[in-house]
């Protein structure tokens, strides 16, 4: 809205002042109010989250660790590229693995998915045949 011509420079100002929306007296307050509001969502999210991938994750490596570390002579097993073999030595981070009569492959230990049990696969998570 211009200000009329013949008002004085100060009757202007105030006109202009006057027709200028004030902001509401608890805006700040509204707004942290709406903040505190969605907090409780965002922690839901981040519970959410964590119950449904970084938990089961979390299990799933310790128990691939405790595969790992029970690793001994003449276990069955199988590795994460689907070789069946016998572990015939055991070293520091890698194991020897006898796949035919043999016929014997180093590889790192951590290449093991499962352990086989005379012949019976055996599902990790349940420790019974699969």
């Amino acid at each position: 809205m211009h200000p009329d011509p013949s008002l004085s420079a100060s009757q202007a100002e105030i006109l202009v002042l006057h027709d200028a929306p004030a902001a509401p007296a608890g805006q700040a307050a509204s707004g942290t109010s709406a903040l505190l509001g969605q907090l409780p969502l965002l922690a839901a999210i981040v519970a959410i989250f964590y119950f449904l991938v970084i938990r089961p994750q979390n299990q799933e490596r310790k128990k691939h660790e405790e595969l790992l570390a029970s690793l001994k002579k003449d276990d069955e097993v199988v590795t994460q590229s689907g070789l069946f073999g016998r572990i015939t030595r055991v070293e520091s981070g890698r194991i020897e693995i006898e796949v035919a009569p043999k016929i014997r492959v180093w590889m790192e230990a951590s290449a093991v998915k499962r352990r086989e049990a005379l012949g019976v696969v055996v599902d990790p998570a349940k420790g019974s045949p699969a």
